[in-house]
């Protein structure tokens, strides 16, 4: 008798269904009066906390990420309302992706109030050293004998120098590039008609990039 009592206790309990971690209740299969049986799908349940932001860096932008960093990640840029979280990062790969040869980078979200959402778009800013850029115009590139990307500067007394620059970044009004001193000249019209050490005169053209 207490062994049968005993069962019926175990089976009555088993008809509350808990699930093995806090979550939100995406999708109910079964509705009240439903019969169920043990494997039967009752629900999805999503765990949003910690959240995992995704993204992709560069082969140059990957040795500035290390794991414990900080990040700011802003959500739903794509539409609506921004809304920024911090978080860390979690993983830096090692290798790249054999396709697009970029690295695989995750950052882990506490989202403890579930306020932010599986799924959406998201920007991951993570602050690195500092570094002097300038910007400049796409069309002031130019390539050296030696295949090099630079531009062409006038130094004192109108001397033509060519400079070698690396890309940093990129916004709608041109490229923000390292490599050249504190102040310089950039040749921005006509650059392609001069070469390093010949003397020309200057005009200098204000507002534009």
């Amino acid at each position: 008798m207490k062994s049968r009592f005993g069962q019926t206790e175990s089976d009555l309990a088993k008809t509350t269904i808990r699930a093995p971690f806090s979550g939100f209740i995406e999708r109910r299969a079964v509705e009240v009066g439903d019969l169920v049986t043990a494997g039967t799908s009752c629900a999805t349940v999503l765990e949003v906390a910690p959240l995992l932001a995704v993204g992709q860096v560069s082969e140059k932008e990957v040795s500035w990420l290390q794991i414990g960093q900080s990040v700011a990640v802003a959500m739903g840029e794509s539409g609506g309302k921004s809304v920024t979280t911090e978080g860390v990062i979690s993983f830096v790969a090692r290798t790249p992706d054999p396709a697009t040869r970029s690295y695989r980078v995750e950052a882990r979200l506490e989202n403890l109030s579930g306020a932010s959402r599986v799924g959406v778009t998201a920007r991951m800013s993570v602050p690195v050293a500092k570094e002097m850029a300038h910007l400049i115009s796409p069309a002031s590139l130019t390539l050296n004998a030696d295949g090099e990307i630079g531009v062409k500067t006038v130094l004192d007394g109108g001397l033509v120098s060519f400079v070698p620059v690396s890309t940093v970044g990129e916004e709608t009004r041109g490229l923000w590039v390292t490599g050249l001193p504190g102040t310089a000249v950039v040749i921005t019209v006509g650059h392609q008609e001069v070469v390093p050490g010949q003397v020309v005169d200057v005009r200098i053209a204000e507002g534009a990039v």
